[in-house]
C-alpha cells in the first residue's frame, strides 16, 4: 500500500550567500511546503559557525521536510517527505526555481506499508553485525 513519496535532491552550483541565510532559507521552504499543499507544524534551523552552512528541519501533518546547505561547496541537499494530496515535486520545484543551481540530482521514493503476509525483507548481515556491535 503506497503511503507517501520522498523526493531527495542534491542541488549544486547556488549562490553561497543565499546557502548561509538562515532566514532566507526557511523562508524559501516554507513558501515552497505551503505552494505544496503541507501544513507546517514546527519548523526548528541551525546556522553552524563562521562560514558554514544551515540546517533546517520542519514538521509537517503530511511527514517531514529538510534542508542541509554547504555554502562551502554552492551545494544544497533538500527532502521532502509527504503523503496525502500534498506534492513534494511541487515543493522541490519551488525551491529550484528560486535557487538557480547549475545542477540538479533528484530521487523520488514511493514509500509504502507491507500488506499482511508480505515477506519482511531480509536484513543485510553485515549491516546487522554492525549494529550489534555499535550497541555493545
Amino acid at each position: 500500500m503506497r503511503i507517501g513519496r520522498h523526493w531527495i535532491g542534491d542541488i549544486s552550483g547556488c549562490d553561497a550567500n543565499i546557502l548561509r541565510d538562515e532566514a532566507a532559507l526557511n523562508l524559501l521552504f516554507e513558501t515552497a511546503l505551503i505552494r505544496a499543499g503541507a501544513q507546517i507544524l514546527e519548523r526548528q534551523s541551525h546556522v553552524f559557525e563562521g562560514e558554514g552552512g544551515v540546517t533546517g528541519m520542519f514538521l509537517l501533518a503530511e511527514s517531514h521536510a529538510s534542508y542541509h546547505s554547504y555554502p562551502e561547496h554552492r551545494y544544497l541537499a533538500a527532502d521532502f517527505f509527504t503523503c496525502g494530496s500534498c506534492d513534494p515535486a511541487v515543493a522541490a520545484d519551488v525551491v529550484i526555481r528560486a535557487l538557480r543551481p547549475e545542477a540538479v540530482s533528484t530521487h523520488i521514493l514511493e514509500r509504502s506499508a507491507l500488506e499482511s503476509g508480505d515477506p519482511i525483507p531480509a536484513l543485510d548481515r553485515s549491516v546487522a553485525q554492525r549494529r550489534q556491535e555499535a550497541i555493545r
